[in-house]
């Protein structure tokens, strides 16, 4: 299981993988993520897998808070979901990765994923509108 994506405040699900099927469509000949270059697949199982991924992390986030699982135990569950997942490579991966920066990161992801699910924002127009104004400090 790859890390989750996404960002908070806003991050829409639905628009991620409308995007994504967008991009599968087209005949990509390469994906470059920001940050960490070409990945080692080809870019139709790239995104294709990326679209599993957003689908099936949002129902996993949605079915945990369902069974009354809190903010924290959310996150640990989706790091632990990451580490088995990369089975020696997670197992053998430096503490502060698996301690430190991926908790980080999946508490930042999650919190996107949570705004999506609970439909925090769903229209930003009267918030650009209000900041366009100055009325937001």
């Amino acid at each position: 299981m790859p890390i989750p994506a996404g960002s908070p405040p806003i991050y829409r699900t639905d628009d991620i993988v409308e995007e994504l099927t967008r991009l599968a469509q087209l005949d990509v000949k390469v994906v470059a993520i920001p940050h960490f270059s070409q990945p080692e697949i080809e870019p139709a199982a790239f995104l294709a897998s990326n679209i599993q991924v957003v689908t099936q992390t949002r129902a996993d986030i949605k079915a945990m808070l369902g069974r009354g699982m809190a903010f924290p135990q959310v996150a640990e569950a989706l790091r632990d979901a990451v580490l088995t997942d990369a089975g020696p490579r997670g197992r053998d991966a430096p503490v502060f990765l698996t301690d430190v920066w991926l908790r980080i990161m999946l508490k930042t992801g999650l919190m996107g994923y949570m705004a999506d699910i609970l439909q925090y924002a769903r229209d930003l127009r009267p918030f650009h509108e209000s900041a366009s104004e100055g009325s937001i400090v």
